[in-house]
């Protein structure tokens, strides 16, 4: 949440490098209301920060247990889980005083065990933040950029800048090797390459003040929420163009993309969770919760939602599935950042593989325009392989492939560019003239391997 909603917090901010000035309670259960026979929730550790007393808490979610009640005198803002449960990544992003560290947690053993705090440098305000397998990517408002944290080392091992203002909330398209940002202030998206390559690209939105970000699970779209405005934009991911434009009403503040299911984005103004469906770009309902909802997170299963309400010192848990509110936790003051993290020592899912059409293409030669009467530009298919998706859906060597999901393909250097990213499974759509110098629409489902 701005630090607007959370009050003004006159105490000095301080953390020391060695001795850290952290309470720790490890509690025997988790101060929880609700039904008598509670829904059973899956294993994960709930970490959730309070914005008020710097309180951190760590719930057992199977058990309904608090594992751990710490609190910081920097105050912490948005928080991570590894892949595998291990580790959680608090971002500390101070108040009056810019904060400049990330406090890990190691939620593996037994107990809960503080890290020591990882120092930023110029990398202040650290806010949005998701895990890999490595540690941890954050935005850094002051500096502008977002930058990786190596989990093991405790180093900061890239920065990639983009430059716009007010870059407050980011989201990882991990197997396409991607991060997008919302900037506040410049009214835009950004994209970047994680391994630093290529330029940033941006889409600049209509409305003002998007933060909340969330990536569709078929990673096709970006959901950017824009907040005081109730408005919903939604980005074409390969275009970066904004596709549509959906007035939900309310303060839109956060999102989430399950599979599977509508997307979920967060509205403290109306105390309620509205359900979009993406593809149709319209929303499909509501949930409505006791309070307002700061931050929300999936259970590891994606069945369940966790919100945290800003002014009740409480989390719910939401049934998507009943779409009802099932349980409650107490927790600290002003709860915002929020993560449902899967239980330590699970096995990270392996990433699903590249796509593959299975074809290689040529620039187009005089002889194939003379012979085609082919006048416009283009991609010559130059090898389709036997028993690829390109075959199986009718392309034939010869052939000229002008556009790919709308977007015209001048020559084959454009057509890689838009085949970067795309996984197994993704669906494109080819324009192309065949060998009777008739224009076609294919649509085609990529394969998997090299």
């Amino acid at each position: 949440m701005e630090d607007s909603l959370s009050g003004d917090r006159s105490r000095r901010v301080v953390v020391r490098q060695t001795v850290l000035a952290f309470a720790i309670v490890c509690l025997g259960a988790v101060r929880s209301t609700g039904q008598e026979d509670p829904v059973a929730l899956p294993a994960g550790n709930l970490v959730v920060l309070g914005m008020g007393d710097g309180s951190i808490f760590v719930i057992d979610t199977a058990r309904g247990e608090t594992r751990a009640e710490l609190s910081t005198d920097v105050v912490p803002h948005e928080v991570c889980v590894s892949p595998d449960g291990d580790q959680a990544f608090v971002m500390l992003y101070g108040n009056q005083t810019p904060g400049h560290e990330v406090l890990p947690l190691d939620l593996g053993g037994e107990n809960v065990e503080l890290g020591d705090p990882i120092d930023l440098g110029g990398l202040a305000r650290p806010h949005g933040c998701m895990s890999d397998t490595g540690g941890v990517w954050f935005t850094s408002e002051v500096a502008r950029a977002v930058a990786h944290v190596d989990a093991e080392t405790g180093r900061i091992d890239r920065v990639i800048g983009h430059g716009a203002r007010g870059g407050h909330m980011l989201t990882l398209d991990r197997p396409r090797d991607r991060v997008y940002v919302t900037a506040i202030y410049d009214r835009e998206v950004s994209c970047l390459d994680l391994q630093g390559q290529g330029p940033v690209r941006r889409c600049v939105l209509e409305d003002q003040a998007p933060e909340g970000i969330g990536l569709s699970a078929d990673g096709r779209s970006i959901l950017a929420a824009h907040r005081g405005v109730g408005v919903l934009s939604i980005v074409d991911t390969d275009q970066m163009t904004l596709r549509s434009r959906l007035e939900i009403g309310g303060d839109p503040f956060r999102i989430l993309c399950p599979r599977d299911r509508p997307a979920v984005v967060g509205d403290p103004g109306g105390s309620r969770l509205v359900l979009v469906d993406v593809g149709e770009a319209r929303v499909v309902g509501e949930i409505a919760l006791p309070g307002a909802p700061a931050g929300i997170a999936l259970s590891p299963d994606q069945r369940f939602l966790a919100a945290s309400l800003f002014t009740m010192a409480k989390v719910v848990i939401v049934d998507l599935e009943s779409r009802e509110v099932v349980r409650e936790f107490e927790v600290g003051a002003n709860p915002d950042g929020i993560f449902w993290g899967a239980p330590a020592g699970t096995s990270p899912p392996d990433p699903k593989p590249r796509g593959r059409l299975g074809i290689a293409l040529a620039p187009v030669g005089e002889a194939e325009r003379e012979r085609l009467l082919f006048e416009g530009e283009g991609a010559l298919l130059a090898r389709v392989e036997a028993g690829s998706p390109a075959e199986a859906q009718g392309l034939e060597v010869g052939m000229i492939v002008v556009a790919c999901d709308e977007v015209p393909v001048r020559d084959p250097y454009v057509f890689i560019e838009l085949m970067k990213g795309r996984l197994a499974g993704d669906r494109l759509t080819l324009d192309v003239v065949d060998l009777e110098g008739e224009l076609r629409t294919i649509e085609i489902e990529l394969g998997g391997g090299a």
